[in-house]
Protein backbone atom coordinates (compact mmCIF):
# COMPACT_ATOMS: atom_id res chain seq x y z
CA UNK A 1 0.00 0.00 0.00
CA UNK A 2 1.51 3.46 -0.80
CA UNK A 3 0.82 6.30 1.07
CA UNK A 4 1.08 9.67 -0.08
CA UNK A 5 2.13 12.33 1.88
CA UNK A 6 1.27 16.16 0.90
CA UNK A 7 3.36 18.72 2.89
CA UNK A 8 1.27 22.39 2.42
CA UNK A 9 2.40 25.76 2.68
CA UNK A 10 -0.20 28.11 4.22
CA UNK A 11 -0.89 31.47 2.18
CA UNK A 12 -1.10 34.23 4.65
CA UNK A 13 -3.98 36.71 3.37
CA UNK A 14 -3.42 40.27 3.76
CA UNK A 15 -5.59 40.57 6.58
CA UNK A 16 -2.53 38.66 8.37
CA UNK A 17 0.44 39.99 7.04
CA UNK A 18 -0.44 43.69 7.45
CA UNK A 19 -0.80 43.96 11.42
CA UNK A 20 2.13 42.00 11.58
CA UNK A 21 4.27 44.84 9.36
CA UNK A 22 2.22 47.71 11.46
CA UNK A 23 3.73 46.12 14.70
CA UNK A 24 7.21 46.05 13.80
CA UNK A 25 7.15 49.10 12.27
CA UNK A 26 5.61 50.74 15.94
CA UNK A 27 8.15 49.01 18.02
CA UNK A 28 10.70 50.41 15.26
CA UNK A 29 9.42 54.07 16.07
CA UNK A 30 9.50 53.51 19.74
CA UNK A 31 13.03 52.48 19.86
CA UNK A 32 13.86 55.45 17.99
CA UNK A 33 12.04 57.97 20.17
CA UNK A 34 13.96 56.52 23.22
CA UNK A 35 17.40 56.04 21.58
CA UNK A 36 16.55 60.64 20.49
CA UNK A 37 15.37 61.27 23.98
CA UNK A 38 18.36 59.76 24.91
CA UNK A 39 20.38 61.85 23.14
CA UNK A 40 18.48 64.83 23.78
CA UNK A 41 18.99 64.54 27.38
CA UNK A 42 21.91 66.96 28.97
CA UNK A 43 24.46 64.78 30.13
CA UNK A 44 25.00 64.95 34.44
CA UNK A 45 28.12 66.17 35.72
CA UNK A 46 30.05 63.81 36.68
CA UNK A 47 30.98 63.11 40.84
CA UNK A 48 34.27 63.34 41.56
CA UNK A 49 34.62 61.58 45.04
CA UNK A 50 37.96 62.61 47.00
CA UNK A 51 39.77 59.32 48.79
CA UNK A 52 43.16 60.56 49.41
CA UNK A 53 44.55 57.30 48.59
CA UNK A 54 47.35 58.66 46.89
CA UNK A 55 49.59 60.65 49.63
CA UNK A 56 52.98 62.44 48.79
CA UNK A 57 55.21 60.98 51.94
CA UNK A 58 57.95 63.60 52.72
CA UNK A 59 59.95 64.03 55.60
CA UNK A 60 62.27 66.60 56.69
CA UNK A 61 65.18 66.80 59.36
CA UNK A 62 68.05 68.86 60.56
CA UNK A 63 71.18 67.15 60.94
CA UNK A 64 72.89 69.28 62.24
CA UNK A 65 74.58 70.76 59.46
CA UNK A 66 71.60 71.19 56.82
CA UNK A 67 68.17 70.07 56.72
CA UNK A 68 67.82 66.75 55.01
CA UNK A 69 64.74 66.60 52.88
CA UNK A 70 63.41 63.67 51.67
CA UNK A 71 60.43 61.86 49.89
CA UNK A 72 59.10 58.17 49.95
CA UNK A 73 57.40 56.17 47.67
CA UNK A 74 55.91 53.50 50.71
CA UNK A 75 54.42 54.32 54.11
CA UNK A 76 56.62 51.93 55.98
CA UNK A 77 59.80 53.46 54.75
CA UNK A 78 58.04 57.21 55.89
CA UNK A 79 57.26 56.09 59.09
CA UNK A 80 60.48 54.09 59.54
CA UNK A 81 62.57 57.05 58.44
CA UNK A 82 60.69 59.81 60.36
CA UNK A 83 60.44 57.48 63.50
CA UNK A 84 64.18 56.86 63.78
CA UNK A 85 65.02 60.81 63.92
CA UNK A 86 64.19 63.05 66.72
CA UNK A 87 62.58 66.85 65.47
CA UNK A 88 61.65 65.22 62.12
CA UNK A 89 58.68 67.13 60.57
CA UNK A 90 57.17 64.80 58.58
CA UNK A 91 53.89 64.70 56.28
CA UNK A 92 51.33 63.07 53.91
CA UNK A 93 49.32 65.12 52.16
CA UNK A 94 46.73 64.32 49.76
CA UNK A 95 47.08 66.68 46.60
CA UNK A 96 43.94 67.38 44.39
CA UNK A 97 45.61 67.05 41.38
CA UNK A 98 46.96 63.49 41.92
CA UNK A 99 44.47 61.38 39.97
CA UNK A 100 44.78 58.63 42.34
CA UNK A 101 43.30 60.65 45.32
CA UNK A 102 39.58 60.55 43.37
CA UNK A 103 37.73 57.23 42.92
CA UNK A 104 37.12 57.61 39.08
CA UNK A 105 41.13 57.91 39.15
CA UNK A 106 41.36 61.45 37.50
CA UNK A 107 41.11 64.94 38.82
CA UNK A 108 38.04 67.34 38.95
CA UNK A 109 37.14 69.65 36.11
CA UNK A 110 35.34 72.39 35.62
CA UNK A 111 32.64 70.69 34.95
CA UNK A 112 32.75 68.07 38.07
CA UNK A 113 30.57 67.31 40.79
CA UNK A 114 32.83 67.52 43.28
CA UNK A 115 32.52 65.68 47.55
CA UNK A 116 35.10 65.57 50.13
CA UNK A 117 33.90 63.51 52.85
CA UNK A 118 33.92 64.44 56.88
CA UNK A 119 37.42 62.71 57.94
CA UNK A 120 39.50 64.01 54.38
CA UNK A 121 41.90 66.56 54.38
CA UNK A 122 42.34 67.51 50.16
CA UNK A 123 45.22 70.10 49.49
CA UNK A 124 45.53 72.35 46.53
CA UNK A 125 49.00 73.40 45.63
CA UNK A 126 51.94 72.96 43.51
CA UNK A 127 54.50 70.26 44.39
CA UNK A 128 57.27 68.16 42.25
CA UNK A 129 56.80 64.81 43.65
CA UNK A 130 59.53 62.02 42.73
CA UNK A 131 56.82 59.32 42.49
CA UNK A 132 53.91 61.33 41.58
CA UNK A 133 55.28 63.57 39.10
CA UNK A 134 54.60 67.71 38.86
CA UNK A 135 51.28 68.12 40.89
CA UNK A 136 49.71 71.30 39.69
CA UNK A 137 48.54 73.98 42.05
CA UNK A 138 45.85 75.10 40.00
CA UNK A 139 42.27 73.39 40.82
CA UNK A 140 38.76 73.56 39.20
CA UNK A 141 35.32 72.38 40.01
CA UNK A 142 31.69 73.04 38.74
CA UNK A 143 30.21 72.61 42.39
CA UNK A 144 32.35 71.08 45.43
CA UNK A 145 30.39 70.16 48.54
CA UNK A 146 33.17 69.70 51.38
CA UNK A 147 32.06 68.28 54.22
CA UNK A 148 36.18 67.94 55.28
CA UNK A 149 39.08 70.30 55.22
CA UNK A 150 40.29 72.15 51.78
CA UNK A 151 43.88 73.90 52.06
CA UNK A 152 44.27 76.24 49.27
CA UNK A 153 48.02 77.15 48.58
CA UNK A 154 47.14 77.59 45.13
CA UNK A 155 44.30 78.32 43.32
CA UNK A 156 40.72 76.50 43.41
CA UNK A 157 38.02 78.04 40.65
CA UNK A 158 34.66 76.80 41.70
CA UNK A 159 30.74 78.37 40.07
CA UNK A 160 29.42 77.19 43.99
CA UNK A 161 30.62 75.51 46.96
CA UNK A 162 30.47 74.92 50.58
CA UNK A 163 33.09 74.45 53.11
CA UNK A 164 33.15 72.82 56.39
CA UNK A 165 36.61 74.33 56.85
CA UNK A 166 38.91 75.91 54.60
CA UNK A 167 42.19 76.97 55.26
CA UNK A 168 43.09 79.81 52.98
CA UNK A 169 46.96 80.56 52.65
CA UNK A 170 47.34 83.66 51.41
CA UNK A 171 51.48 84.11 52.24
CA UNK A 172 51.49 80.96 49.55
CA UNK A 173 49.48 81.88 46.95
CA UNK A 174 46.25 80.95 48.39
CA UNK A 175 43.15 81.80 46.36
CA UNK A 176 39.60 80.76 46.11
CA UNK A 177 38.09 82.08 42.92
CA UNK A 178 34.20 81.72 42.93
CA UNK A 179 31.59 82.50 40.08
CA UNK A 180 28.77 82.05 42.32
CA UNK A 181 28.14 81.13 45.88
CA UNK A 182 30.15 79.72 48.58
CA UNK A 183 29.38 79.89 52.04
CA UNK A 184 32.18 79.05 55.07
CA UNK A 185 31.22 77.55 58.08
CA UNK A 186 35.01 77.91 59.30
CA UNK A 187 37.72 79.99 57.90
CA UNK A 188 40.70 78.42 59.88
CA UNK A 189 43.07 80.10 58.25
CA UNK A 190 42.16 83.48 59.46
CA UNK A 191 42.91 84.94 55.69
CA UNK A 192 43.38 83.96 52.29
CA UNK A 193 42.74 85.96 48.37
CA UNK A 194 38.95 85.50 47.94
CA UNK A 195 38.40 86.78 44.15
CA UNK A 196 35.58 86.08 41.05
CA UNK A 197 33.65 88.90 39.40
CA UNK A 198 30.19 88.48 40.51
CA UNK A 199 30.85 85.64 43.05
CA UNK A 200 30.29 85.92 46.81
CA UNK A 201 31.98 84.16 49.52
CA UNK A 202 29.90 84.14 52.92
CA UNK A 203 32.24 82.94 56.17
CA UNK A 204 30.56 82.26 58.83
CA UNK A 205 33.21 81.86 61.68
CA UNK A 206 37.10 82.14 61.31
CA UNK A 207 40.09 81.48 63.52
CA UNK A 208 42.84 84.11 63.97
CA UNK A 209 45.77 83.93 60.90
CA UNK A 210 48.71 81.89 62.01
CA UNK A 211 51.49 84.14 61.75
CA UNK A 212 49.78 87.63 63.05
CA UNK A 213 47.09 86.43 64.90
CA UNK A 214 44.12 88.48 62.45
CA UNK A 215 41.11 88.74 60.42
CA UNK A 216 43.16 89.82 57.01
CA UNK A 217 41.10 88.23 53.77
CA UNK A 218 42.13 90.32 50.67
CA UNK A 219 39.02 90.49 48.15
CA UNK A 220 39.11 90.97 44.49
CA UNK A 221 37.62 93.57 42.24
CA UNK A 222 33.84 92.73 41.66
CA UNK A 223 34.01 89.90 44.31
CA UNK A 224 31.76 90.15 47.81
CA UNK A 225 33.17 88.77 51.06
CA UNK A 226 30.40 88.49 53.69
CA UNK A 227 30.95 88.05 57.21
CA UNK A 228 27.94 86.38 59.32
CA UNK A 229 29.23 85.49 62.29
CA UNK A 230 30.28 86.74 65.58
CA UNK A 231 33.72 88.11 66.59
CA UNK A 232 34.88 90.91 68.70
CA UNK A 233 38.30 90.65 69.53
CA UNK A 234 40.79 89.76 66.51
CA UNK A 235 41.88 92.90 64.79
CA UNK A 236 40.69 93.18 61.45
CA UNK A 237 43.07 93.76 58.21
CA UNK A 238 40.41 93.79 55.66
CA UNK A 239 42.24 94.63 52.41
CA UNK A 240 40.02 95.57 49.46
CA UNK A 241 40.70 95.68 45.88
CA UNK A 242 39.25 98.72 43.61
CA UNK A 243 35.54 97.55 43.05
CA UNK A 244 35.53 94.85 45.57
CA UNK A 245 33.04 94.57 48.38
CA UNK A 246 32.68 93.73 51.74
CA UNK A 247 29.60 93.23 54.20
CA UNK A 248 28.90 92.49 57.49
CA UNK A 249 25.99 91.46 58.81
CA UNK A 250 26.63 89.72 61.68
CA UNK A 251 28.96 91.41 64.68
CA UNK A 252 31.89 92.46 64.58
CA UNK A 253 34.68 94.36 66.03
CA UNK A 254 37.38 96.02 64.43
CA UNK A 255 39.64 95.75 67.71
CA UNK A 256 42.20 98.13 66.72
CA UNK A 257 42.73 97.03 63.46
CA UNK A 258 41.10 98.30 59.66
CA UNK A 259 39.44 98.06 56.86
CA UNK A 260 40.83 99.41 53.43
CA UNK A 261 42.48 100.11 49.91
CA UNK A 262 44.78 97.83 48.70
CA UNK A 263 46.58 99.49 45.87
CA UNK A 264 44.98 102.57 43.85
CA UNK A 265 41.55 103.44 42.48
CA UNK A 266 39.79 106.23 41.08
CA UNK A 267 35.82 107.21 43.05
CA UNK A 268 34.23 105.16 40.93
CA UNK A 269 36.47 102.11 41.71
CA UNK A 270 36.37 103.02 45.10
CA UNK A 271 35.71 99.83 46.86
CA UNK A 272 32.76 99.57 49.73
CA UNK A 273 32.67 98.25 53.12
CA UNK A 274 28.70 97.40 53.95
CA UNK A 275 27.57 96.99 57.59
CA UNK A 276 23.94 95.78 57.64
CA UNK A 277 24.79 94.19 61.61
CA UNK A 278 26.51 95.74 64.11
CA UNK A 279 30.09 97.06 63.78
CA UNK A 280 31.81 97.62 67.22
CA UNK A 281 35.49 98.88 68.78
CA UNK A 282 38.27 101.37 67.58
CA UNK A 283 39.57 101.19 64.17
CA UNK A 284 39.90 102.90 60.49
CA UNK A 285 38.39 102.76 57.98
CA UNK A 286 40.06 104.50 54.84
CA UNK A 287 40.29 104.45 51.02
CA UNK A 288 36.79 102.51 51.15
CA UNK A 289 33.32 103.83 50.93
CA UNK A 290 31.58 103.31 54.30
CA UNK A 291 27.67 102.25 54.41
CA UNK A 292 26.14 102.11 57.73
CA UNK A 293 22.70 100.32 57.53
CA UNK A 294 23.09 99.00 60.56
CA UNK A 295 24.63 99.98 64.09
CA UNK A 296 28.23 101.33 64.77
CA UNK A 297 28.51 101.21 68.67
CA UNK A 298 31.31 102.66 70.39
CA UNK A 299 32.71 102.62 74.09
CA UNK A 300 34.12 104.90 76.61
CA UNK A 301 37.62 105.40 75.25
CA UNK A 302 37.05 104.18 72.17
CA UNK A 303 37.32 105.73 68.59
CA UNK A 304 36.34 104.67 64.56
CA UNK A 305 37.96 106.30 61.35
CA UNK A 306 35.60 106.40 58.88
CA UNK A 307 37.36 107.90 56.09
CA UNK A 308 35.57 110.10 53.32
CA UNK A 309 32.41 108.97 51.84
CA UNK A 310 29.75 107.09 52.73
CA UNK A 311 25.86 106.52 52.68
CA UNK A 312 24.28 106.06 56.17
CA UNK A 313 20.78 104.85 57.20
CA UNK A 314 21.34 103.02 60.26
CA UNK A 315 22.67 104.12 64.09
CA UNK A 316 25.36 105.37 65.08
CA UNK A 317 25.87 105.26 69.04
CA UNK A 318 28.77 106.41 70.73
CA UNK A 319 29.36 106.13 74.54
CA UNK A 320 30.44 109.33 76.87
CA UNK A 321 34.61 109.91 76.10
CA UNK A 322 33.72 107.67 72.73
CA UNK A 323 34.82 109.77 69.35
CA UNK A 324 33.73 109.24 65.69
CA UNK A 325 35.66 110.63 62.52
CA UNK A 326 33.89 111.39 59.40
CA UNK A 327 36.55 113.58 56.98
CA UNK A 328 33.48 115.60 55.23
CA UNK A 329 29.80 115.53 55.46
CA UNK A 330 27.32 115.98 52.65
CA UNK A 331 27.08 115.73 48.69
CA UNK A 332 31.23 115.38 48.99
CA UNK A 333 31.62 113.16 52.41
CA UNK A 334 29.68 111.16 54.41
CA UNK A 335 25.48 111.56 54.26
CA UNK A 336 22.85 110.68 56.79
CA UNK A 337 19.50 109.78 55.97
CA UNK A 338 16.91 111.23 57.98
Amino acid sequence: MTQTLLFVTPQLDSSTTRPQAVGTARRRHAVALAAAALLATPAAHALDIFTGNAPAFVGAWFNGVFTEVQQFQFALDWQGWCNARVGAVCSNHRYWNVAGNWDNNAAPGGASDVRVDAGNTVRVGSFNSLYLGPISGTAFAGVLSAAGRVELYGSLTVGNASFADLYNDRDNQGTLITTGLATVSLLSSGAGRFQGAGGTTVVQAFTPSPARGLFEPQVGGGHTLQFSGNSLATPLAVALEPSARFVNTGTLGLAGGSVGLQGTATFAQLPVFVNTGTLRGSGNIGGVKFENAGEVVLTNGQFMNMGSWGDHSGRFTGAVGSTMGFAGIGSAGHRFAP
